[in-house]
């Protein structure tokens, strides 16, 4: 891979997504960028790998995620030209700008794909992830005109593209031992590590009699396991309705290397059953688990409506859970209200990361307390090969947890 300060082409060929099932590779979408077109401290890199994640497969096939359904792919009508997709990303630094200080061109770095505005009264709580002017990776964002307050929807290019130009603050160096391919798992480590401190769970203060239950062994699911096993969780229980994607956890945790083995906490897997109540699924797992009381905390990673149920039901009461999967409907029925309250259920949301959590991710694969990354990378597509990738993301199996698309040549 050229570094040799400039870009090696004269096009920025990105990937775009006009709707639902409607794609294209485009050279000419993105400009070339030119880094003294930003301000000093922006660095200009060249994207090497991209994972694919759920929130892909949500746009890819629904045109987008959540219940504002004004900024869908498909609701911006003709005039809408596409989204580059790609937020999860690994790259190396082609040149830096004059005030940048902690890179240079040749390192690779795991990048942070969100800009905040870093005025606003929640980036100076250090919850830049709550930014109303967030302009995220592969996102739409709004746009309120200061005369007439009519506010507009605009799209913030993602990763899949050549060149890309962030901040170097966003930009982390990856440790000698880190590839490129793993520098892509930084960004689904510091959802995990989010997810973690969000319960409560933290190697400031190590509790080895606590437990956790994790709902859905996708890369977070499993990356959430890891961490709180690294932070001291002294039990840990994963909860799929996939036998495979468990028999791949348990490997991967309990190896010579994984993070349960190193942190030496207990390890449990259940393959919940479809059509089984939650409060049963629940009594299910207490029972195989021995919890009695109920769990300590609970990372729901799955997005369905009947684990979250579960998770309310599965902890103790004074429990914590946090929801970090996405949900393919924006809201959920049957939802057990009363368990919450009569239990005082601390039940949180989750958003992407806060201040922190990004550097600690580096840090704890730095220290290879998560264990070899490497093992959850399922399949490396060509650049063109981009739907492909998004296909077999939407539809699983296979050994791994992470598909990647290699960067443009």
């Amino acid at each position: 891979m050229a570094v040799t300060g400039t870009p090696q082409s004269d096009t920025n060929p990105c990937i775009l997504l006009h709707g639902p099932h409607k794609s294209s590779l485009s050279t000419t979408h993105l400009p070339l960028p030119t880094l003294n077109e930003y301000p000093s401290d922006h660095v200009l890199l060249q994207i090497a790998y991209i994972g694919v994640c759920g929130s892909d497969v949500h746009f890819y096939t629904h045109g987008g995620v959540g219940s504002d359904t004004t900024k869908y792919a498909q609701h911006q009508g003709n005039d809408f030209l596409g989204l580059v997709m790609g937020h999860e990303a690994s790259a190396t630094v082609l040149e830096v700008g004059k005030q940048a200080s902690t890179l240079q061109a040749g390192d690779s770095v795991a990048i942070e794909p969100g800009i905040p505005c870093r005025t606003c009264p929640r980036c100076a709580e250090g919850m830049y992830n709550l930014c109303p002017d967030m302009h995220f990776a592969a996102s739409f964002h709004t746009i309120r005109d200061p005369k007439t307050q009519s506010i507009t929807t605009g799209t913030t290019p993602g990763t899949l593209c050549k060149y890309y130009v962030l901040p170097e603050s966003l930009c982390y160096k990856l440790p000698s031992d880190i590839n490129l391919q793993e520098g892509v798992l930084v960004e689904p480590l510091a959802v995990a590590v989010h997810a973690a401190r969000m319960v409560g769970i933290n190697p400031v203060t190590v509790d080895t009699s606590k437990s956790l239950v994790v709902f859905g062994v996708g890369t977070v699911g499993i990356l959430s396991a890891a961490v709180a096993c690294a932070f001291g969780a002294g039990k840990v229980v994963i909860v799929d309705i996939d036998r495979q994607k468990l028999e791949f956890a348990k490997t991967w945790l309990g190896s010579a290397s994984g993070a349960a083995t190193r942190a030496g906490a207990a390890l449990h897997t259940i393959q919940s059953e479809i059509g089984v109540s939650p409060a049963d699924t629940a009594r299910q797992i207490m029972a195989g688990c021995g919890l009695k009381a109920g769990a300590d905390y609970v990372i729901e990673a799955s997005g369905a409506p009947s684990a979250t149920a579960t998770g309310i039901h599965v902890l103790r009461s004074g429990g914590s859970m946090v929801q970090t999967g996405l949900a393919k409907k924006p809201a959920m029925d049957a939802f057990p209200i009363v368990d919450l309250s009569e239990k005082e259920i601390h039940l949180h949301g989750a958003f992407r990361y806060k201040i922190g959590d990004f550097a600690t991710a580096v840090d704890v694969l730095r220290r290879g307390l998560v264990g070899p990354v490497g093992e959850l990378i399922s399949k490396v597509f060509e650049f063109k090969e981009y739907e492909e990738a998004w296909k077999a993301t939407r539809d699983g199996g296979g050994k791994g947890t992470k598909n990647l698309i290699k960067g443009p040549e």
